[in-house]
Formats: structure tokens, sequence, C-alpha cells
């Protein structure tokens, strides 16, 4: 139909039945045979390989979906079981053993502070007394109280 509708382009009219048996023996030629056989192939290798891709995608897409699923169901029950033991902890805190519990550990850090503050206090306070009596026995002091003993 091509072929008809060009010869009527070119020729400005129809082709004559002779015309047209002459282009229907020479595509019947083994060499256009052979030639439309060649380009068939083409096309159905385009046409698988094409189908294959689509199908290579898909399956792929399933694969990475399948996959993050099972991510997600991993990771929610990771959640829901970490979920449960903070709510026993906070379970634990509520009753009255627990409650005198976290009382008794700061009464005890409290008093452990305390402690260390005066120790270092009462050192300081000691330390100072050591220095000032060995400054005095020394007579070594400072020049307020040079001036003041020279006197």
């Amino acid at each position: 139909m091509e072929w008809r509708d060009k010869f009527v382009l070119d020729h400005g009219r129809q082709p004559s039945p002779d015309e047209e048996e002459e282009f229907v023996r020479i595509l019947s030629l083994p060499e256009s045979v052979a030639s439309f056989k060649q380009r068939g192939e083409q096309l159905a290798t385009l046409f698988a390989n094409k189908l294959l891709e689509e199908k290579m995608a898909a399956l792929a897409a399933e694969v990475v979906q399948s996959e993050l699923a099972t991510k997600f169901t991993s990771l929610e029950s990771q959640v829901a079981s970490s979920m449960t033991r903070i709510e026993a902890r906070f379970d634990e805190k509520k009753t009255l053993g627990g409650w005198l519990r976290d009382i008794g550990t700061s009464l005890i850090s409290g008093f452990g502070l305390i402690i260390i503050l005066g120790a270092a206090a009462l050192g300081y306070a000691m330390l100072s007394k050591m220095n000032s009596s060995l400054e005095e026995a020394s007579g070594v002091g400072t020049p307020k109280d040079q001036a003041a003993a020279a006197k």
C-alpha cells in the first residue's frame, strides 16, 4: 500500500497490473526475502529485549518492596520490644518500692556530695592553718605582716 501511494505521488496515476506484478516479483526475490527475514528477526529481538527489561524492572521493584517489608516488620518488632521494656520500667517506678529506691539513691548521692565538699573545705582550712604555722616558724610572711613585725 505504501508503494502504491508513493507511485501515485511520483507518477500522478495508479500503477498498472504489470507494474504491480513487477513490484511483487522484486519483493519475492531470495535477497528481498532474506532481508525481510533479517529485519523480522531484528524486530523480534528488540521486542523480546524490551519485554525482558520490563519484566526485570517489575521483578526488581517487587524484590525491593519485599525487602523493605521484611525490614519494616523487623524494625516494628524491635520497637515494640523496646516499648514493652520501657513500660515495665515505668510501671516499676510507679510502685512504692520504686519510689523509695529512687529517694534512697537521691539521699545517698546528696550525702556523698556533702561529704566530698566538706572534706575539701576542711582540707583547705587545715592546709591554710599549716601554711600559716610554717610562715610564723620560718619568719616569712606577707609584706604587711613584715611591716607590722618591724614596728
